[in-house]
């Protein structure tokens, strides 16, 4: 009733952005002034995340397991370009930025970017219960630690929890229904802080429906996800936003067995 086991996962992560922002600076003549930043990224990572469980089984209907994993970076590459345009020139007066790279005020290259993709430490606390053999009720609780080599803003300690349902109507036809958290590991933002990191705590509800064969299955299914909290956009400023976050994904997969 009791087992123990062992995983190890390659990781591959791939990243190419170009992120823009907009920027105003000190105005000139009564003229709006803002700088227009625009930073290309393209960046690759190579890491191993292993990951050791157990698993105790009370009763034959009933399981529990612990695990515990961790990512880590092997190897990466990368390089990224920042461009910045003003809107005003030297003497006040508006220009047209566009996108040719001479007319940057700022342009800089960098290389070997590809920096550790660092990530916490993953503990998961999970339990199945089949109440028959079609119908079975499993439950989760994540704890995420913050990587103290993550250096880019605060985090902290945070968790997430999760709930699904299956129910074979047929014993080649799987419903599933879930509940789940997606919980922000930045502080909450505080009344009359400056620069604080965007703060959004998530709920999500997910389902799907399987049909499966001999030697094949074919399954559709979907989530969405909503949450609400605040943010500062606008640095130096004690202002805050409301800030809402939405998903809504659909998968379509199958699969055959030769």
């Amino acid at each position: 009733r009791l087992s123990a086991g062992a995983s190890l996962f390659f990781t591959y992560h791939r990243e190419k952005a170009a992120r823009m922002e907009t920027i105003e600076r000190n105005p000139k003549a009564g003229q709006p002034d803002y700088l227009l930043t625009t930073l290309y990224l393209n960046r690759r990572n190579f890491g191993l995340k292993p990951k050791i469980g157990v698993l105790y089984s009370p009763y034959d209907q009933w399981s529990i397991g612990l695990t515990v994993g961790k990512q880590f970076r092997i190897s990466g590459s990368g390089d990224a370009e920042l461009r910045q345009f003003p809107t005003l020139d030297a003497a006040g007066t508006p220009v047209t930025p566009n996108v040719n790279y001479a007319d940057s005020v700022t342009a800089t290259s960098l290389q070997n970017v590809s920096s550790a993709r660092v990530a916490p430490v993953e503990l998961t606390l999970g339990q199945a219960f089949f109440f028959s053999p079609s119908f079975l009720v499993a439950a989760d609780f994540f704890l995420y630690t913050p990587d103290p080599q993550f250096t880019d803003w605060a985090v902290q300690t945070t968790w997430n929890a999760a709930v699904g349902l299956e129910w074979h109507a047929t014993p080649k036809t799987p419903l599933r229904f879930g509940l789940f958290t997606n919980n922000s590991n930045t502080a909450p933002v505080a009344e009359g802080g400056t620069d604080q990191t965007d703060h959004v705590n998530q709920y999500g509800v997910s389902t799907g429906f399987s049909f499966v064969g001999q030697q094949s299955s074919i399954t559709l299914s979907g989530n969405y996800t909503y949450g609400a909290g605040k943010s500062q956009i606008v640095g130096n400023s004690v202002a805050t936003q409301a800030l809402t976050q939405q998903s809504l994904t659909v998968y379509l997969s199958a699969s055959y067995q030769l």
